[in-house]
């Protein structure tokens, strides 16, 4: 019989060994976990991709290949401020705001020294020249009643168009990338519509006229619905997106804002 119990006993523990069970009485050491609970997953809301988009069209600048937050001139982040504003005329909000406002996107140690606007048009002197002054003392923008109008004029220039081509996520650290064609000696009238002339696939090819892609005005994207010619850009983004560059522009979610940080070609 003792024979018997002993053997038992042996079973019992080899079973138990197999098992991983314990024996009565006996509480099993408590193993660390090597299990790694995976981090939520990053979601970016479409409030955020469209802002990023649209802060994207104005960041660019046609004649740079890269761009970081700290290069921005003051012109420009005077134009950046104002594009923030929404629901109201920009002589209806004063410089602290449009400050405050310009820090949510691109940094709270940011500083803008107000600029007067001055008209995409040519004037003849520099008082009709000036869209709006910037009053100091009023702390905001106030529009020059001597400006004379446009009176369906346009203005030359060579332009841009952007397409979203991938985002990329690391971290806070967001990467979104455009792909961009340059048109070249656009004539766009301030009453509506432009002559595109060519697509090119850099700033320099657009400014020499050479290496064109394609003529954007004799091609298939320029339609007429009763009115001024208007550009299918979609379509014509889709059709040359392989041809283009790449540019990235980078942000850094702090506090639940994306801030900009720079933009390159990649």
């Amino acid at each position: 019989m003792k024979k018997k119990i002993i053997i038992f006993l042996a079973l019992l523990l080899v079973v138990g060994g197999l098992t991983g069970c314990s024996l009565p009485g006996k509480k099993k050491p408590k193993e660390e976990s090597n299990t790694v609970t995976p981090a939520a997953p990053v979601i970016l809301s479409e409030s955020d991709l469209e802002g990023i988009a649209d802060l994207s069209e104005v960041i660019f600048e046609e004649d740079k290949e890269s761009l970081k937050v700290s290069d921005i001139s003051e012109e420009k982040k005077g134009e950046l401020a104002r594009f923030l504003v929404k629901g109201k005329s920009w002589d209806e909000v004063t410089g602290k705001e449009l400050t405050k406002l310009y820090q949510d996107h691109f940094g709270k140690d940011q500083t803008i020294e107000f600029q007067d606007i001055k008209c995409f048009m040519d004037h003849k002197n520099e008082e009709e020249q000036i869209l709006y002054y910037y009053d100091k003392e009023q702390d905001k923008y106030v529009y020059n009643e001597k400006h004379p109008g446009h009176g369906g004029g346009g203005v030359e220039h060579i332009g841009s168009l952007k397409t979203f081509d991938s985002l990329e996520i690391d971290g806070t650290i967001y990467k979104y990338n455009m792909k961009i064609l340059f048109y070249g000696k656009a004539w766009c009238y301030d009453t509506g519509g432009c002559e595109y002339g060519s697509g090119y696939k850099t700033y320099k090819d657009a400014t020499e006229e050479k290496n064109a892609l394609l003529n954007i005005n004799d091609s298939k994207y320029m339609v007429d619905y009763y009115g001024p010619p208007s550009l299918e850009k979609e379509k014509l983004m889709n059709d040359y997106k392989n041809q283009l560059d790449t540019y990235q522009f980078v942000f850094e979610k702090i506090e639940g804002k994306l801030i900009f940080k720079e933009y390159k070609k990649i």
